[in-house]
């Protein structure tokens, strides 16, 4: 397959080894593109000055490439660096890129496809047409169909691809609404969206045809990502005929709950079998991952916190398989590791990047970013749960590999990873704190501005190091990087029967209620500042796979029972040659060169013991990606 790039890849590869680039036009959003560039070149996003030339000094000998959504006027810049825009002319030069330019970029390559399918042949091209027909199979005449015309708008919606003004205007001119206002205003999204489905169902309940086809595969894909703020009254007939809508219903009886998982297993079977299908993981799909990530995790909590079984719902086996192969295919050819080079405005991809995330999206705010330490995505909801007082803003991050704290939670206060603060592959009491204070040192904080402790929800205090802070006290810090162990308490300490995590859900309700973490919350925001929760990693109810390591052999023994750590690469393969099927390795250049990740198949973990634990370190969902919170 062509890529629609590769022209400009071809164009950046004539320029040397120090390039700028310009990306006004957002391509190197595409993250395959960035991707293959990376492959040759170390990227950076240019930030200011300062960061630029600590940026150089680090890489002196390496090909390097900034790139910056605008053009920066600066007298080294253009005496050392080879400038290049980034535009879409060349690309396709008979087309009107004014209009492409609003096109989201992952749509691209089929629209490259499709364009060059069509020149070929020596056919006249018509943009809409083009974009239409590349991208969602219809001609123009084809938007006739309310249903076509839905499925575009709802892309559009809920899952936030950019189209040009003028496909918006017509779609929504055919649908009768305004979609630029449904974009911005969600109350008037979710009327619009409340009226539509309960027209649905009065057209099902009444035997009509209705005006919208719903039970439509793509339409049902869009419309199991979003989150609803409302309710419906539907009839059992209703829900006979299309179980799906049962997730919309206001009857929240235990049958119907158990009906409200079952549809949800189906929606994430759909959604694994649409990703997993592919040989090679697309990034350009991270976006779905994180979706089935998302589901499989609010599955997992609702059904053991209703105490529901799961072998009910779906085969778990199976399904962690399936998301074990899946993530397999992220790391592979290095794709995972590409992500901590990706840009960070929208979200963190890696949690190295949370610092820069809040410091780009929320820079004249005070800050209070708060750590939950080894709480897991399944977790998080028991934690929502709880906090009725505040609404949220929510998005996912990978966590560092292996998912244990002192490589994590490190990055994260330290806004680098693990190979730029490691020091003989150590870290020692003080890294965390000490990397802090340098990162907003760098960006104009005195240390004064900036509190780093940990959250005593006993004695409702921070300490930091020798001083103990009351709540009430806390005000006037411009950064507060503070960490909360609840959750990772709780886990090491819960006793495991044998019933996944069901046990230790209840222990963390009930801790979380008697802790009063939400005062807590509310006093920092009365205080003026903008709270951000996040997780260092998560864990995960796994069983023994039925091998014993060498812990002599291991780089600082064991750390986590998920995953080995080896300081020489043939300890990994040997361990590896002895128990084919049961593990794989793992390196990449985030962590010190010189170490190997030995990961388990599945849901597994490293014992002889026929036995079950509540570990993490590796690549499942729950102990991988955590949730990026932003509290309102």
């Amino acid at each position: 397959m062509n890529k629609w790039y590769q022209q400009l890849l071809n164009e950046i590869e004539t320029l040397g080894n120090r390039i700028f680039l310009i990306d006004s036009q957002g391509l190197l959003r595409d993250m395959n593109f960035m991707g293959d560039l990376s492959g040759e070149y170390v990227l950076h996003e240019y930030e200011n000055d300062s960061d630029f030339y600590l940026f150089l000094n680090k890489h002196p000998d390496d090909k390097i490439i900034f790139y910056s959504s605008v053009n920066v006027h600066r007298n080294y810049i253009q005496s050392k660096f080879i400038q290049l825009e980034l535009v879409l002319n060349s690309i396709f030069p008979d087309l009107e890129v004014e209009l492409l330019n609003d096109v989201d970029v992952s749509f691209y390559q089929k629209i490259f496809n499709y364009y060059q399918e069509l020149k070929s042949h020596g056919q006249s091209i018509d943009i809409q047409q083009l974009i239409l027909k590349s991208v969602w199979d219809l001609d123009l005449g084809e938007l006739y169909s309310q249903t076509n015309n839905l499925k575009i708008a709802l892309s559009f919606l809920i899952d936030d691809k950019e189209l040009p003004a003028s496909i918006l205007d017509l779609i929504s001119k055919k649908l009768g609404t305004n979609l630029l206002k449904l974009k911005i205003d969600h109350n008037q999204f979710n009327s619009w969206l409340n009226e539509l489905l309960n027209d649905y169902v009065q057209s099902i309940s009444d035997n009509k045809h209705p005006k919208y086809d719903l039970s439509d595969y793509v339409i049902q894909f869009y419309l199991s990502k979003g989150k609803y703020p409302f309710k419906i009254e539907i009839t059992d007939h209703v829900i006979e005929k299309q179980p799906w809508l049962v997730k919309f219903s206001r009857d929240n009886s235990l049958e119907i709950q158990k009906s409200r998982v079952i549809a949800d297993v189906s929606t994430l079977k759909t959604l694994l079998a649409e990703l997993g299908k592919e040989e090679e993981f697309d990034l350009n799909k991270l976006e779905l991952l994180f979706d089935i990530s998302r589901n499989f995790c609010y599955l997992l909590y609702r059904i053991q916190i209703n105490d529901f079984k799961l072998d009910e719902f779906f085969n778990l086996e199976s399904c962690y398989s399936n998301l074990n192969n899946l993530f397999k295919k992220l790391l592979a050819e290095g794709k995972f590791e590409l992500l901590f080079r990706y840009p960070y405005d929208q979200r963190p991809y890696t949690v190295d990047r949370i610092l820069s995330y809040i410091l780009h999206n929320f820079k004249e705010e005070n800050i209070a970013l708060i750590v939950f330490d080894g709480m897991s995505y399944d977790e998080w909801f028991i934690l929502k749960d709880s906090l009725n007082d505040f609404d949220f803003e929510e998005t996912e991050s990978f966590a560092i590999l292996p998912t244990i704290t002192s490589f994590s939670r490190t990055s994260i206060f330290a806004g680098k990873v693990p190979r730029e603060f490691m020091k003989n592959n150590k870290i020692n009491s003080n890294t965390e704190k000490n990397e802090l204070i340098s990162f907003l040192s760098s960006r104009k904080y005195s240390e004064n501005d900036i509190l780093y402790g940990r959250i005593d929800l006993n004695d409702k205090i921070i300490k930091t190091g020798s001083e103990r802070i009351e709540y009430k006290y806390l005000k006037g810090y411009r950064f507060m990087g503070l960490i909360c162990s609840l959750f990772d308490d709780i886990s090491h300490s819960t006793s495991i029967y044998g019933d996944m995590k069901s046990n230790l859900y209840k222990n963390i309700k009930n801790s979380i209620d008697s802790s009063q973490i939400g005062f807590l919350l509310n006093k920092i925001r009365e205080l003026g500042y903008r709270i951000i929760i996040t997780s260092d990693h998560g864990n995960i109810f796994s069983k023994s796979n039925g091998i014993k390591p060498n812990k002599n052999l291991e780089f600082e023994r064991r750390k986590s029972n998920r995953c080995l750590i080896f300081d020489n690469e043939l300890f990994a393969d040997t361990l590896i040659t002895n128990n084919p099927n049961k593990c794989f390795k793992y390196s990449y250049n985030i962590i010190p060169n010189n170490l190997t990740l030995v990961f388990p198949e599945s849901n597994e973990f490293f014992s002889t013991k026929n036995n079950y634990s509540i570990t993490h370190g590796s690549i499942m969902p729950e102990e991988w990606i955590v949730p990026v919170v932003v509290l309102k």
